[in-house]
């Protein structure tokens, strides 16, 4: 499996989202809903309101693959974008590839990461 990007690690690592790489898939699944019940940490930049997002849509993607109810803050109006944001992608080749590939429930967030993201979660 490769590594996270570049700009993806400075994010993970960042308190965002204290949620290390890979937790989840190696984590009990009764005990999945605990890594992810407290809300982000709020925040003020840009940058980190589109990490917020992706965070959130990620965590409800992880929650619906697992049957599970994804918490409530997940839903909060202030983890959906008002523009697609495509994270990574340069070129308007890895735009559409995004936009075919990136899973329905980060969509509705305007998130555009593809769907191999979640295979490093």
């Amino acid at each position: 499996m490769r590594p996270f990007p570049p700009q993806f690690r400075h994010v993970l690592s960042s308190s965002v989202y204290p949620l290390p790489p890979q937790t989840w898939r190696r984590s009990q699944p009764t005990d999945r809903l605990k890594l992810v019940e407290q809300p982000l940490r709020d925040v003020s930049t840009a940058e980190e309101v589109r990490w917020a997002a992706l965070f959130a849509a990620v965590v409800e993607q992880l929650c619906y693959q697992e049957n599970l109810p994804p918490p409530a803050w997940t839903r909060a109006s202030r983890y959906y974008l008002p523009e697609p944001w495509y994270a990574g992608a340069k070129t308007e080749r890895m735009h559409r590839l995004y936009e075919e590939t990136t899973p329905d429930i980060l969509k509705q967030h305007n998130i555009m990461v593809g769907d191999r993201l979640l295979q490093r979660v």
